[in-house]
């Protein structure tokens, strides 16, 4: 599972060529060309020359500070919706992004915005 940050078409097929299947979220407004649309609602789509397939979802969190939702659109080497229910990856793709957010928190809170860090490896013990 990869965030926006990491979907570029090479990355992507590079992790595609060594067998991984990959579940990245894309920005909204990135243009894929519907080959073929579902019944889950998620569409076939090609990421370069890579086949994929295109879930967009509304996901909702919740935080110490309320709860927040967003839209997002998820690209994935699963390409049998079958197989691999859109529902099931936008779950997947929510509990990732809840641990990623748990993780923010205990930064932000716990911490009180310290991050920690070692100038050498030795500090890492």
């Amino acid at each position: 599972m990869l965030d926006r940050n990491f979907a570029a078409q090479t990355l992507v097929s590079a992790i595609a060529t060594t067998g991984a299947h990959v579940l990245v979220r894309v920005k909204n407004g990135r243009r894929l060309p519907l080959l073929h649309r579902n019944r889950d609602g998620s569409y076939l789509s090609r990421l370069g020359t890579l086949a994929v397939r295109v879930i967009d979802c509304e996901i909702t969190i919740t935080t110490a500070t309320g709860r927040h939702t967003g839209t997002y659109r998820l690209v994935t080497t699963l390409t049998d919706h079958r197989s691999h229910p859109a529902t099931e990856l936008i779950t997947l793709y929510h509990q990732r992004w809840e641990i990623e957010t748990a993780y923010l928190e205990i930064k932000s809170t716990i911490l009180g915005g310290r991050v920690l860090r070692a100038r050498t490896p030795a500090g890492l013990d």
